[in-house]
């Protein structure tokens, strides 16, 4: 579900943005006040734009200030599918890339970048699986590398992509396969959800911000094992809880394949309470 060559640069860019800008409106209306009014394309102050996300990146990409002139003060409902969810980053708040506008010939399109408030439901956001359609509104911020949606709260929420499986139906499947990239391609830019259990939980050995699970499935004899890394690089409160798994623990985890691994490894993983709505997991992995 999640990029983890785009994350790392967006994090960074997109908290800073956040934290310096002073954007205009703020969440869903409370209280006793109007809800706004919606419309397509440009609208007065006080009013909501929809625009989907692949709209909103090319017009960004191709006239950065004219569509910061255009929509700037405003609250947009941009309506996409998930690239990226996670709970918490450096800012302490949820962040979701929406995939936006790419170019054949770009390595790396032009997402747009939501923020989210602190009062947001994580455990939503953390539900979040790669190409599942959501609805967000937000108002634009001050920058980051794609188009910067900051005090944004999730308006809809489509059915989960997510794929339930078991981690030896993922080790099966790659063992088996006499291509390792097609079965990698397979799941690209998908997320999984599989219970697993922790045979050893420490830190990273290339990178101290790294946090490093060797997980197996709880119904083997714990002697297959791949790595798990925990979407915490850059956050606190996430090192935190996700600091307190040790062997022995059994957890439900959403994340992507990423063939990097031996034969892969689960890479930037969230920790669930619960499957995704909609979503069973095989007979097996339930409790």
């Amino acid at each position: 579900m999640k990029h983890q060559l785009t994350f790392a640069l967006f994090t960074v860019i997109v908290v800073a943005g956040c934290q310096k800008s002073g954007s205009v409106g703020g969440t869903a209306a409370t209280g006793g006040a109007e809800s706004p009014t919606v419309a397509r394309g440009s609208a007065p102050a006080g009013e909501v734009v929809k625009v989907s996300a692949e709209e909103l990146a090319k017009a960004w990409k191709a006239d950065e200030k004219g569509t910061r002139d255009k929509y700037q003060g405003k609250r947009l409902e941009v309506a996409g599918a998930v690239s990226a969810a996670h709970s918490d980053v450096a800012g302490e708040v949820p962040l979701v890339l929406l995939h936006g506008f790419k170019e054949p010939k770009q390595a790396v399109g032009t997402f747009v970048v939501c923020t989210f408030t602190p009062e947001t439901d994580e455990a939503k956001v953390r539900a979040l699986a790669g190409g599942q359609q959501v609805t967000v509104r937000g108002t634009l911020g001050q920058f980051a590398l794609g188009v910067p949606l900051t005090d944004c709260e999730l308006v809809s929420v489509g059915p989960s992509t997510a794929i339930p499986t078991t981690l030896n139906a993922l080790l099966d499947e790659f063992e088996k396969a006499s291509d390792r990239m097609g079965v990698g391609d397979k799941y690209r830019g998908k997320s999984v959800v599989l219970r697993v259990k922790v045979v050893e939980a420490g830190g990273s050995p290339v990178n101290k911000d790294l946090i490093l699970w060797k997980v197996a499935d709880p119904a083997g004899d714990g002697k297959r094992t791949v790595e798990a890394f925990p979407a915490a690089a850059n956050s606190r409160k996430l090192k935190a809880e996700y600091g307190k798994v040790k062997a022995g623990d059994v957890v439900l985890l959403i994340g992507d394949v990423d063939i990097l691994g031996t034969p892969f490894r689960l890479w930037d993983c969230d920790v669930l309470s619960a499957p995704p709505p909609g979503v069973s997991l095989p007979d097996a992995q339930k409790k």
